[in-house]
């Protein structure tokens, strides 16, 4: 199983759905501009075609290696500087190619049963309560038992910028993400 390649239906279902008003890296190419390209046959074929390559291929554009660090209120109104969280904006098209790699990405996973089973995030038919509630039986099942027990819930959550990209990479390729697609994300 492995279609990391984009077709132009999958393109352009994306920008149908998407929402105009998200945030991106400041250039010419908004979330606007690109749902707009994507009603267009031609522009939409172009730009399927270009995220392609760069998938595929392994090349990264320039404008792909800019980027944008904002920091953002945790907490209306609460401006400390340990209350802010940083996030990364990315340029449009890039945006996307991430999302259908991670997309792609999971679906090989789910498919190959290569995910724990107590891993919920980004996963489908899995919700976060069901996880706590998995996790206070097991709590009460320990204590009834009279038994020593741990869980060790670990959130990777903030921590993208120190993950060794080898490991990343040979992880990705795991589940199906071919070698050039990862170069073009590192």
């Amino acid at each position: 199983y492995n279609k990391m390649t984009l077709d132009l239906d999958s393109y352009r279902s994306f920008w149908r759905k998407t929402n105009e008003n998200i945030s991106c890296y400041p250039e010419a190419l908004s979330f606007s501009t690109m749902k707009a390209g994507a009603s267009d046959e031609i522009i939409s074929e172009l730009e399927c075609e270009l995220i392609n390559c760069a998938i595929l291929s392994g090349y990264s554009p320039d404008r792909w290696k800019k980027f944008l660090d904002v920091m953002i209120l945790k907490k209306s109104g609460v401006t400390n500087l340990s209350s802010l969280r940083t996030i990364v904006l990315f340029p449009v098209d890039c945006n996307f190619a991430f999302k259908h790699i991670g997309r792609e990405m999971m679906k090989v996973a789910e498919v190959t049963n290569s995910l724990a089973p107590e891993q919920y995030g980004s996963r489908k038919n899995h919700r976060a309560i069901d996880l706590a509630v998995c996790k206070a039986l097991t709590y009460d099942l320990l204590r009834q038992l009279k038994r020593p027990g741990a869980i060790c819930s670990n959130d990777a959550r903030s921590c993208y910028d120190v993950i060794g990209h080898s490991q990343a990479s040979l992880a990705m390729q795991r589940n199906g993400v071919p070698r050039a697609a990862v170069d073009c994300l590192f």
